[in-house]
């Protein structure tokens, strides 16, 4: 029986930590994405101020990202 209830509380700390690692990662790739606009703001704002739309803005910023990451 003592088996059966360390192979749960190993399951249970695996899907945790794998939860917490996940969460992290996500956490992390906000971060810098939202660096990233914020380095490019002046630009997308004269962008903007030029007649682009905030669609357009956000499809520039996510495909300039998505070949940094």
């Amino acid at each position: 029986m003592t088996g059966l209830l360390r192979d749960r509380l190993m399951a249970k700390l695996s899907g945790f930590f794998v939860f917490s690692a996940a969460l992290l990662a996500a956490i992390g790739l906000y971060g810098v994405i939202s660096y990233m606009v914020e380095r490019r703001r002046n630009g997308n704002r004269i962008r903007m101020a030029l007649g682009a739309g905030q669609q357009s803005i956000i499809r520039l910023v996510l495909r300039e990202n998505r070949l940094r990451l």
